[in-house]
C-alpha cells in the first residue's frame, strides 16, 4: 500500500518492522523499489532476499527486471533472466519476456528483441508487439515497427494505440502520405483512441476530467478562462511568446495538447478558443506583418489578401489598408466573434472575417496574396499535403504565399508538430508553389527567435511547359538565393555547404519537375540502347532519376547530402515504380558501386563543382563509365562570374579534363526546351570512348 501511494521510505519502514519476512513480503518490497525507478534498492533488497534463505520467484524476477529496465541495466537485466532460468530453473512466462523486449527495444537492439520474440515458447501476444512497437517510435525504426504494427493488426484491430504509435512513426520519417493511411484506416475501423482522465476530489465528492470535456459546471470554465488570460497578460507583457521555445515546460500547451486531443478535428480547434486556451495569440499583430506592410515590401499586385487561421484577426486589420482588401478565415465562431469585436473600431471597408473551414471554404475568388502565420505547423502532418492543394487552389495564377514558419524539432506530440523548409517544399513544389526568397525573422519575438523563417513562394502556371520563369532559375550572382548560397560556401566546396542549402532550402536549381531535356531525351527514344544501367550523380531532389528510369533501365540517384536523398525517397514513394530506380546517399569521388554504367547523365553537375575538380571529376565519370559506354552532359555555360557556384564553363572546359581519358564528344546542340531564363545557355553533349586515349 505504501509503495503504491508513493511513499517508498515508509515501505521500506514497514518492512523492516516485520518479523518474519516471506516471498511475499520481500517481493511487495522489491516491486516497490522497482516501479519507483530505484534499480540499486531493488538489487540490493533481492541480494539481503537470497542471503536471507529465502527463495525467489517468478514474480521476484520480474519485479527485478522491472526494475533493470527502469533504470536501463540491459547486461544486468540479461544476467537475472539467464539466472531464473539456468539456477532457479523458473520458466519466464509472457510477462517476463515482455520487460526483456521491452529493455532490449528501449535501447536499440531490435534485432536481440526479435530474437527473443522467436525464442518464446509461445505466441507473442498484443503487449508484446505493443512494447516493441513503443521502442520503435523512440528510436525512429520504421521497419521493425512496421512489422510490429502488421502483427498487432493481426491480433486486435481496434486496439487506439498500435493506429497512434504507427502514424506518429510514419511522421517522424515523413511518410505523411502513410502517416494519413492509418490514420484514415482507424477511423474506417471505428477506432477511437481512450481520453486522457483525471480526478479531483472537492468535498468528498470525486470529479472526472476527460480531454474536450464541456460537461461541468460554467464557473469551472469560466475560471480557467481567468487564469489563461492571466497568464498571457503576464507573458506577453514581459515580452515573452507563451508558447516559448520549451513546449513541453508550458502549461498552456499542455493545456492545449489536452483540449487538442485528435489534431485533424476542427472542433478541437474551437474547444481551444471557447476555453481560452490560446498561446499563440500575441494580443497583436505579429511583428514580421507589421514590418511587411511598414516596409512597404508586400507584392504590389496583392489587391486582394487571405489570412487561412487567422485567429482573433489581429494580422488581418494590420495588413488591411487602401488598395489591399483582407479576409481573416478561421474554422473557430468564437476566434471570428473575438476579431470582429476587437476591429469594430477600425475602418472595416478594407477586411472581412469569416467563420468556416479551410478544407472546405469555397470564396467568391481567389486571392492575390494568401499570409499564413504558423498555420502549417499547427496542423497534423497528415494533413499537409490537403493544405499544399488548398493554397494552390486559392490563389491565383502568379500570386503570392507568404509563409512564417515556426521550425521546431524533436516535439513528440503536437500542436506545434516537427516542421523543417523541407517539409513545405515537399507539398508546394510539385503544384508549381516554389520559394522565391527565404530569410531569418528578424523580429521574431524573444523565445523565438532563431526558430523563425519567412519565406515568399511563388505560382507559376508555366512550370509543366517549361519551368518556373522566376529569377529563382537564374543561376548567377543576380538571383538572390544564389547568392546566398555563395555565401554558405564562402568561396570553397565543401559537400558541407550543399547540405547546409537543402536544409535551408536554398536550392535555385530545383525545378521541382524533371529536367524537359531530360523528359526530351525519354520521350524521343533516343537513349542509347544498351543503357540498362544509370548514373545521376548531384541528383538532388531525384526528379531525373524516376523520370529516366523504366523497364530494362534502371537508374541509381547520387548525392553527398542525405537531406536531398530524403527528400528524393519521400516523394518518389508514392509516384514511381521504386523497382526501377534508387537513391544513394554518397560522395560521388569516393562512392564505390557494385558495377559500372552504361549511361551517365549530368545535369550542371560539372559547373557546380570548383574548377580545381574539374579533372578528380572527368576521372570519376572515366572509372564509373563503363568501356562502351556514355556520358551525356547537359552543360550550363556561363561566363563573367567573379565566384560560384556556379562556375564559370565552357565546352572547352569539358574537352580538356575529358578528351586525355578517351572520352570526346559525339555530338552536340543547344538545348532547345531549356526553361526560359536559360535558354540559349545550355547545351546538350554526348560523349563516347575512343579506342586510345587522346594525347594531351
Amino acid at each position: 500500500m505504501y509503495s503504491k501511494c508513493g511513499k517508498i521510505g515508509s515501505a521500506r519502514l514497514a518492512f523492516d518492522v516485520m518479523h518474519i519476512h516471506d516471498v511475499t513480503s520481500w517481493n511487495s518490497l522489491i516491486h516497490g523499489f522497482a516501479q519507483h525507478g530505484d534499480a540499486d534498492n531493488a538489487l540490493e533488497a533481492f541480494s539481503e532476499m537470497c542471503s536471507s534463505g529465502c527463495k525467489p520467484d517468478d514474480s521476484t524476477f520480474l519485479g527485478v527486471l522491472v526494475g533493470c529496465n527502469h533504470a536501463g541495466l540491459v547486461k544486468e537485466g540479461e544476467m537475472f533472466f539467464r539466472l531464473m532460468v539456468d539456477e532457479y530453473g523458473i520458466t519466464p512466462t509472457p510477462s517476463h519476456y515482455t520487460c526483456m523486449i521491452d529493455m532490449l527495444g528501449r535501447n536499440g537492439r531490435f534485432d536481440e528483441a526479435l530474437c527473443m520474440i522467436d525464442e518464446m515458447p509461445f505466441e507473442p501476444d498484443v503487449l508484446v508487439w505493443k512494447t516493441l512497437l513503443a521502442s520503435c517510435k523512440l528510436h525512429r525504426n520504421l521497419d521493425v515497427g512496421k512489422l510490429a504494427a502488421d502483427k498487432l493488426m493481426e491480433l486486435s484491430e481496434s486496439d487506439s494505440a498500435s493506429y497512434v504509435l504507427m502514424s506518429n512513426i510514419y511522421a517522424m520519417h515523413g511518410e505523411w502520405q502513410d502517416a494519413g493511411r492509418v490514420r484514415r484506416r482507424m477511423d474506417e475501423m471505428g477506432v477511437k483512441k481512450d481520453a486522457g482522465c483525471s480526478w479531483i476530489e472537492v468535498k468528498n465528492e470525486v470529479h472526472a476530467f476527460v480531454a474536450r470535456d464541456m460537461s461541468h459546471p460554467e464557473s469551472i470554465y469560466q475560471m480557467l478562462g481567468e487564469l489563461v488570460d492571466r497568464l498571457m497578460a503576464s507573458t506577453v507583457n514581459d515580452g515573452v511568446d507563451a508558447r516559448g521555445a520549451d513546449e513541453d515546460s508550458n502549461p498552456t500547451v499542455a493545456r492545449l495538447l489536452q483540449l487538442i486531443g485528435d489534431p485533424d478535428s476542427s472542433d478541437a480547434w474551437r474547444q481551444c478558443w471557447e476555453a481560452g486556451v490560446t498561446p499563440w495569440d500575441l494580443g497583436q499583430p505579429t511583428p514580421a506583418v507589421v514590418e511587411l506592410v511598414n516596409s512597404g515590401t508586400l507584392p504590389d499586385n496583392g489587391a486582394t489578401v487571405l489570412v487561412p487561421g487567422c485567429g482573433a484577426g489581429n494580422d488581418v486589420v494590420a495588413l488591411a489598408g487602401p488598395g489591399r482588401f483582407v479576409t481573416g478565415l478561421d474554422v473557430s465562431e468564437t476566434a471570428i466573434q473575438k476579431a470582429k469585436q476587437l476591429s469594430s473600431a477600425a475602418d472595416g471597408n478594407f477586411f472581412t472575417f469569416v467563420a468556416a473551414d479551410f478544407f472546405t471554404w469555397e470564396p467568391p475568388e481567389k486571392f492575390d496574396l494568401i499570409f499564413d502565420y504558423t498555420f502549417f505547423c499547427a496542423l497534423h502532418p497528415s494533413l499537409r499535403s490537403a493544405w499544399a492543394r488548398r493554397m494552390s487552389n486559392l490563389l491565383k495564377p502568379g500570386g503570392e504565399i507568404i509563409t512564417l514558419m515556426y521550425l521546431v524539432e524533436d516535439q513528440e506530440a503536437g500542436p506545434p508538430f516537427n516542421t523543417t523548409v523541407l517539409d513545405y517544399e515537399e507539398v508546394l513544389n510539385p503544384l508549381g508553389l516554389v520559394i522565391s526568397s527565404i530569410q531569418d525573422n528578424e523580429v521574431a519575438v524573444a523565445k523565438r527567435k532563431g526558430m523563425e523563417k519567412l519565406a515568399s513562394l511563388m505560382a507559376s502556371t508555366a512550370i509543366a511547359a517549361q519551368g518556373a520563369t522566376g529569377a529563382r532559375q537564374v543561376l548567377d550572382g543576380s538571383n538572390p538565393m544564389v547568392a546566398k548560397v555563395r555565401q554558405l560556401f564562402g568561396g570553397r566546396d565543401s559537400s558541407d555547404g550543399w547540405s547546409r542549402c537543402w536544409e535551408e532550402g536554398l536550392t535555385p536549381w530545383d525545378l521541382g519537375q524533371p529536367t524537359p531535356a531530360v523528359v526530351e531525351l525519354v520521350n524521343s527514344g533516343t537513349l542509347p540502347d544498351n543503357a540498362a544501367t544509370v548514373l545521376v550523380p548531384g541528383c538532388g531532389a531525384g526528379y531525373d532519376v524516376v523520370a529516366l528510369a523504366g523497364p530494362g533501365r534502371f537508374v541509381v540517384g547520387l548525392d553527398v547530402c542525405e537531406t536531398a536523398i530524403q527528400k528524393a525517397k519521400q516523394w518518389s514513394s508514392s509516384s514511381a515504380d521504386g523497382s526501377f530506380f534508387t537513391f544513394v546517399a554518397a560522395d560521388f569521388f569516393t562512392w564505390e558501386p557494385p558495377e559500372k554504367f552504361d549511361l551517365i547523365v549530368d545535369y550542371t553537375f560539372f559547373c557546380a563543382l570548383h574548377p580545381s575538380l574539374r579533372s578528380a571529376w572527368a576521372r570519376r565519370m572515366s572509372d564509373l563509365l563503363k568501356p562502351d559506354g556514355e556520358l551525356i552532359t547537359l552543360m550550363y555555360l556561363v561566363e563573367g562570374q567573379e565566384a560560384g557556384p556556379p562556375f564559370n564553363s565552357t565546352v572547352q572546359d569539358y574537352e580538356e579534363v575529358l578528351n586525355p581519358l578517351g572520352l570526346v564528344i559525339n555530338s552536340i546542340q543547344d538545348n532547345d526546351v531549356a526553361v526560359e531564363p536559360r535558354k540559349g545557355m545550355e547545351k546538350i553533349a554526348r560523349w563516347q570512348r575512343m579506342a586510345q586515349p587522346v594525347n594531351e
